[in-house]
C-alpha cells in the first residue's frame, strides 16, 4: 500500500521475517524506514504448522491478509490497521482435503473474498464484509480453463480479472469472470 499524503511518500512491504508475516516501511528511493514489525504471531495457527503463503489486499483504510500454512490446508484471514494493530481475525480453513497454498484475495469494493484451491478446475471462494463477517459460505467454483493456484486476482470495471502462470509457470493466463 501506498502513502503521499501531506507531503510523506512512503509504502509498506509484507514479508516473513523470524517465521512470522511481518509489515516494513520503505520510502520511495527504497530506503527502509521502519524494521520488520511483525503482525501475526504462533497462536494464529496450529502447532507444527507456520505460515507458507500470503495475499495482501489494502481496502477500506485497512490491510486484510490472507495466510496459508505449510500443511497445505490452513487457511486464515485477518484485518489490521497501518500500525499493524490487528482488528479481526477469520479462520475460513482448518483442514480438508482442499489445498490452500498461493490464495488469491481481491475486493469489489464492498467485500473481500478469498479464492484457494489446486491446480486444475476446481476453486473455492468465500466473501467477507469489511468486519470479517462471512457474507457468502464457503462456494466451489470451476474456472473454465485449468489454472494454478499461483497468481493474484483484481476487480476491474465490474469483473474479476485473474492473472495466473501455466502448468509449465512459462505462460499467462488471463481468465476473466463476472461473479
Amino acid at each position: 500500500m501506498r502513502y503521499s499524503g501531506f507531503g510523506i511518500r512512503f509504502f509498506y512491504f509484507f514479508a516473513m521475517s523470524n517465521d512470522q508475516l511481518s509489515k516494513r516501511t520503505y520510502d520511495y528511493d527504497l530506503n527502509p524506514i521502519s524494521d520488520f514489525d511483525p503482525i501475526t504471531s504462533t497462536d494464529d495457527y496450529p502447532e507444527g504448522n507456520r505460515i507458507a503463503d500470503h495475499a495482501v489486499l489494502a481496502f477500506d483504510d485497512q490491510f486484510y491478509l490472507l495466510f496459508s500454512g505449510n500443511n497445505d490446508n490452513l487457511l486464515s484471514l485477518f484485518s489490521c490497521e497501518a500500525n499493524g494493530q490487528r482488528t479481526g481475525f477469520f479462520q475460513i480453513q482448518e483442514g480438508g482435503d482442499i489445498p490452500a497454498n498461493d490464495p488469491h484475495l481481491v475486493s469489489d469494493g464492498e467485500r473481500s473474498c478469498a479464492r484457494w484451491g489446486k491446480s486444475g478446475y476446481d476453486k473455492r471462494v468465500q466473501c467477507f464484509d469489511p468486519d470479517l463477517n462471512p457474507v457468502t459460505e464457503i462456494i466451489q467454483i470451476e474456472t473454465p480453463s485449468p489454472v494454478p493456484q499461483l497468481g493474484t486476482t483484481i476487480f476491474h470495471k465490474n469483473e474479476y480479472w485473474s492473472f495466473t502462470g501455466a502448468a509449465s509457470q512459462r505462460d499467462l493466463i488471463y481468465t476473466r469472470y463476472n461473479s
